[in-house]
């Protein structure tokens, strides 16, 4: 009898050990790693885009290019988002704040944009902005 179920045993983990090998692996990822392309790319890549290396307060000028409006399509963006006058909305990340300023016009005087960055170098532009165009919110 005890071998018996010793052989079930055995037999048990022979037949899910395929299954737990399955369970645990990953599905194929969405994240390849290659030569970068860019001087300023990392060399990683999401659904075919490049992955940029951090952002520091020195490229605030590249953030607000002529050239993103047509690249990135800011105004989609803000569409899909709903946002109403009135609200409050977070631009974590906020860099020199282009999307902060979009989201204030879209949020109006009532409402109020929290534009979070972790370098004071930022901040300190967005702040310089808001006081040059009269943004308060």
């Amino acid at each position: 009898m005890k071998r018996l179920l010793r052989i079930v045993n055995v037999l048990a983990i022979l037949l899910l050990a395929p299954l737990v090998v399955l369970l645990r692996a990953e599905p194929p990822g969405r994240y390849t790693v290659g030569t970068p392309t860019d001087p300023g790319g990392s060399g990683k890549f999401y659904m075919g885009r490049e992955i940029s290396l951090v952002m520091g307060h020195q490229g605030a000028g590249w953030l607000e290019r002529p050239e993103r409006e047509k690249e990135e399509q800011p105004k989609k963006l803000l569409q899909m988002l709903s946002i109403k006058p009135g609200m409050v909305v977070a631009d974590i990340g906020a860099g020199s704040g282009y999307y902060s300023f979009r989201l204030a016009e879209k949020v109006g005087a009532k409402g109020k944009v929290l534009a979070v960055d972790i370098q004071k170098e930022m901040l300190d532009i967005i702040r310089q902005r808001m006081k040059k165009n009269k943004v308060e919110n």
